[in-house]
């Protein structure tokens, strides 16, 4: 993508000096400064000031485990002459896609399935229980794809190929106990502040006009607020930034343009406004065959419009707020913690903040279950969970369109992913953030669609460091008196017009499913193709999208319908494959 003035000096596929290894890349290096004064004092001599010639020189010193040191958004392929070894690796959240494919002899290695697709002499079947898997909006099988035998390689995790065929190893794992404990919430907010601003300034090094997302929530309007505090102090490593919102129907839950002018009025900077892309079906079937995968979700479409209005301004990077929901929410175990520490004062004072929010049945029924009630034996807890009917997984039902054959691969897919975690939530739930199959899709799946509008996506609070420092803290800082990311919060107060430090509301962009829903049904039930019952049941496939016309917009199956019709698409694509 040549989005840094480093990555232009080095040609892709790029060598050694005696041509004896080789590295094709996709990404950025975010300790870009670090790594490279590291392998300079350990002798390394660069010839260019590209990612890919500090990557060649870091597998040249650690080998595979080279990884561990590279921090960033990336995925590569080394190929080593001297072993005939090829060596594949993704960054620590999957930010940059990689797809492999290995018949025994050869591997196939590339940045897109299509890429996959078009080396080989054959085309594979269909992943029958992936697209299962998507029919129900439960993604379960991070490394595999619609196609068999074409995987993902998993985020954090490297693939070596050589002789004795392929391994897979993971190089870095989440710290998933509270290791950072300070006496005062001014200590966490500078701290917190301290790690932010530094994600985004890594984010934000290109050598062209940096993009920003400002969708007027909280946690991209924050980053942009940064980047111009970066700016005005000459440390932001871009020449200049410009913010760009999405416009939604006026007056409607997906207007956010208020909000964003705010930010941008706050700072005394231009914003530009840019209706959502709202294609028809006839669209996504393109983007379907083209990618020879599934298309892309509806609410991540609908950001075409922005993405190329930030490229006509001649930016190759756009910075976004993902991962602050994921990483900066908090959840009520702070009640466990708090006893495990003895801080006994902050734990009055929490149930007394949840009590004053939700009432003392309520507050009481919580404090017992995740305080002392967590110390009881798990079968008792498992008794009390099955008796007031308050298990986090009950919702995982039968659904009633799905072949029984397939319906019983899904229950099992199931049970194996819940097995793959500790059997205790609490000692899950942070691995659950960083493991959830489903991120891994949609990151694949934005990255492409940014690409092909020459934009590379770069998501700060997805960093290594940002996601470090959360998993180290303590969650009180993060939920407190029903407040969501408390410190993230307190530590923008001045920063952010207080409109939006006090937001609690989201944009709902759930117009741009219902837009299509008179052509989804069309699709997937007036006039179904034969492929779709080789999952389904049409009979049941009516009933669910007449509970999804029929349902309250925050109550809708969206993935569900979105999913079935995904799979005719795919489905589609075999049979077109045949008749090629």
């Amino acid at each position: 993508m040549h989005s840094t003035a480093e990555s232009q000096d080095g040609a892709q596929p790029l060598s050694n000096a005696d041509q004896t290894v080789t590295i094709s890349m996709d990404g950025y290096i975010a300790n870009y400064d670090a790594l490279k004064a590291d392998l300079l004092a350990r002798g390394a001599r660069l010839r260019n000031r590209s990612e890919a010639e500090l990557v060649l020189h870091a597998y040249d010193q650690w080998g595979a485990d080279c990884p561990r040191h590279i921090d960033g958004e990336y995925a590569f392929v080394i190929w080593d002459k001297r072993s005939r070894t090829a060596f594949c690796a993704r960054d620590h959240h999957g930010l940059r896609p990689l797809f492999w494919y290995w018949d025994g002899a050869s591997l196939v290695v590339a940045s897109d399935i299509a890429g996959v697709l078009a080396a080989l002499p054959e085309k594979p079947a269909l992943n029958l229980a992936y697209l299962g898997e998507i029919a129900i909006d439960e993604t379960l099988s991070p490394e595999q794809t619609v196609w068999s035998g074409v995987y993902r390689l998993r985020n954090a995790h490297w693939l070596r190929v050589d002789g004795n065929g392929p391994q897979l190893r993971e190089y870095w794992a989440l710290p998933t106990k509270v290791s950072i404990r300070y006496k005062s919430d001014d200590e966490y907010v500078e701290h917190y502040r301290a790690v932010l601003d530094e994600c985004v300034r890594q984010a934000s090094r290109t050598h062209l006009p940096l993009g920003f997302e400002v969708s007027g929530g909280l946690d991209s309007s924050s980053l942009f607020c940064i980047a111009h505090e970066l700016e005005k102090a000459g440390r932001l490593p871009a020449p200049r930034i410009g913010g760009y919102t999405l416009a939604g129907p006026q007056g409607s839950q997906a207007d956010e343009v208020g909000y964003a002018r705010a930010v941008a009025d706050h700072l005394g900077r231009d914003l530009t406004a840019v209706p959502l892309f709202q294609p028809g079906l006839d669209w996504f079937a393109q983007r379907a065959a083209q990618d020879q995968d599934m298309p892309p979700f509806p609410n991540a479409a609908m950001s075409i419009n922005m993405d190329r209005a930030i490229r006509a301004d001649g930016a190759r990077v756009a910075i976004n707020g993902v991962g602050g929901d994921q990483w900066l929410d908090g959840t009520h175990f702070y009640y466990r913690e708090l006893m495990e520490t003895g801080e006994w004062r902050s734990l009055i004072e929490s149930y007394r903040e949840d009590r004053a929010l939700m009432g003392f049945a309520e507050a009481t029924k919580l404090f017992a279950r995740l305080g002392p009630g967590s110390y009881l034996p798990r079968a008792l807890r498992q008794l009390r969970r099955r008796v007031t009917g308050d298990d986090e997984r009950d919702w995982r039902g039968e659904t009633s369109w799905l072949k029984p054959e397939l319906q019983a691969v899904l229950n099992e897919r199931i049970a194996r992913y819940d097995e793959s975690f500790p059997t205790e939530y609490r000692d899950s739930y942070k691995l659950r953030k960083l493991k959830l199959p489903r991120w891994t899709q949609i990151l694949d799946l934005i990255s492409r669609q940014r690409a092909r509008e020459g934009l590379e996506n770069r998501s700060p609070m997805m960093s290594r460091a940002f996601i470090e420092f959360s998993a180290a803290t303590p969650e009180r800082t993060r939920l407190r008196g029903g407040i969501t990311k408390y410190i993230h919060r307190k530590s923008l107060l001045g920063l952010l017009p207080e409109e939006i430090i006090n937001r609690f509301t989201k944009a709902e962009f759930s117009t741009v499913y219902d837009s299509l829903e008179s052509q989804l049904r069309e699709e997937c039930v007036v006039n179904p193709s034969q492929n779709l019952s080789k999952i389904a049941n049409i009979d049941g496939l009516q009933h669910l999208f007449d509970i999804f016309r029929d349902t309250s917009i925050d109550e809708r199956d969206v993935g569900g319908v979105w999913g079935i019709y995904v799979c005719t698409q795919v489905l589609g694509l075999r049979a077109s494959l045949r008749k090629d």
